[in-house]
């Protein structure tokens, strides 16, 4: 039943394979949190193994997503998981290639949404870990998105193109937004960005703070993203393996 707190328990060791498309896994009901039990190859594991469009989708408001592992089946699957509804917390979530070429193009994909069907989405303490060069990005937003929170997520690829960990679509807004302590490593090369947004201040607002990535970009400025409006606070990157990062924005700035 909708909108009752219910929680869903999934046991240690679990394991599902999806032979379908998209919606497999339909996570369709409101308010309801579902939690994987155990740690490292304990906990359950969804393997997406139906071609490239399958995927876990959200699509009721207030689902809660918690300690699974999701695994690709099948190399370039456009998305492990697609939001179209408010409120989604994706927490411990690890997203991997089952073996080699069988790997995700985009961790968390919001990209199907019209402006705020996805506010209040939050991911905390996932981890993208895939040694495919086709990989793109952490999370895709397409649409405006208020109280966006990203926290305490790694991605670590073998990117080389200059794809952002974070992509806004062109001309869409994060307004009072989260965005802290995210930590990413890629061989992504000249233009690499952190966040991806174009549009400029005052139509983003939040902060943007600690988060640390490393990049293959040797010939233009680091880059932590554009998002005008937003409040960027003690960011560092590196292109170079044994330097511990330049600080974005600069610091002791007098404005």
């Amino acid at each position: 039943t909708a909108n009752q707190g219910d929680h869903v328990i999934v046991m240690p060791n679990h394991a599902e394979t999806s032979t379908n498309t998209a919606g497999y896994w339909a996570f369709d009901v409101a308010g309801i949190t579902f939690i994987g039990i155990g740690r490292h190859n304990q906990r359950p594991r969804l393997l997406l193994d139906a071609g490239t469009t399958a995927s876990v989708t959200i699509s009721a408001a207030d689902v809660t997503l918690r300690n699974f592992e999701i695994a690709s089946g099948t190399a370039d699957v456009t998305n492990a998981i697609d939001v179209t509804a408010v409120g989604a917390w994706l927490d411990q979530i690890e997203f991997n290639d089952n073996v080699a070429d069988e790997n995700f193009f985009i961790a968390i994909d919001a990209a199907g949404t019209t402006d705020g069907e996805v506010d209040g989405l939050t991911v905390t303490d996932c981890r993208f870990i895939t040694a495919d060069a086709n990989a793109q990005q952490f999370v895709r937003l397409a649409a405006d998105v208020t109280k966006f929170q990203c926290h305490r997520n790694l991605m670590v690829s073998e990117v080389t193109a200059t794809e952002a960990m974070i992509e806004c679509a062109t001309g869409k807004d994060l307004k009072l937004c989260y965005i802290t302590w995210n930590m990413s490593s890629n061989k992504g090369g000249d233009g690499w960005e952190f966040i991806a947004n174009d549009t400029a201040s005052p139509n983003n607002s939040g902060i943007i703070a600690h988060n640390r990535f490393g990049h293959a970009d040797t010939t233009t400025a680091h880059n932590a993203g554009a998002v005008g409006g937003c409040r960027f606070f003690d960011n560092l990157s590196t292109s170079v393996d044994n330097l511990s990062g330049f600080v974005l924005p600069a610091v002791d700035v007098d404005l």
